[in-house]
């Protein structure tokens, strides 16, 4: 082969390859975490995912029966129902769009701290794989009693 056409082949096969990721299907979702303009709205903006039905498959719950918070303390924090892979967890006022309190660093595999307005206010995915449909996370309750608060 004439070095001019190992320079054409080569120039052809690069092409194609930059070419490539326009032909296959985009991401549908965040595999390294929620993204930062979901921390106010909890919208993921995943592309191509169909909405869960009306009833949502998951439920969260606090771990041994706790029904209220005591200024920084820490609750269990729990997601259950099915298996899932993305996500994001915070504690809210009710009616309150900024989370409150932080999360603790001994977290559960695949899963990770994330900074919302604070340092440590919310938790998320850290990639796409399956997380057990019982994930537990420690949540320390903000030093000032804020009033009726709930996860979202």
């Amino acid at each position: 082969m004439a070095p001019a056409s190992k320079y054409l082949c080569l120039a052809s096969v690069l092409g194609w390859l930059l070419l490539l990721p326009l032909f296959l299907p985009s991401a549908v979702g965040w595999k390294f975490g929620a993204p930062t303009n979901a921390c106010f709205d909890m919208m993921p903006r995943h592309e191509r995912i169909k909405e869960n039905t009306p009833k949502c498959p998951y439920k969260l719950e606090l771990q041994d029966e706790a029904t209220t918070y005591i200024p920084g303390e820490t609750l269990t924090v729990c997601v259950t129902g099915s298996l899932f892979q993305g996500f994001l967890l915070q504690a809210r006022v009710v009616g309150g769009t900024l989370p409150v309190g932080t999360f603790q660093e001994n977290l559960p595999n695949n899963t990770q701290l994330m900074k919302c307005s604070s340092d440590n206010d919310s938790v998320t995915h850290s990639n796409v794989v399956t997380k057990a449909d019982h994930t537990c996370f420690k949540w320390k309750a903000p030093s000032d009693d804020l009033g009726d608060l709930r996860f979202v």
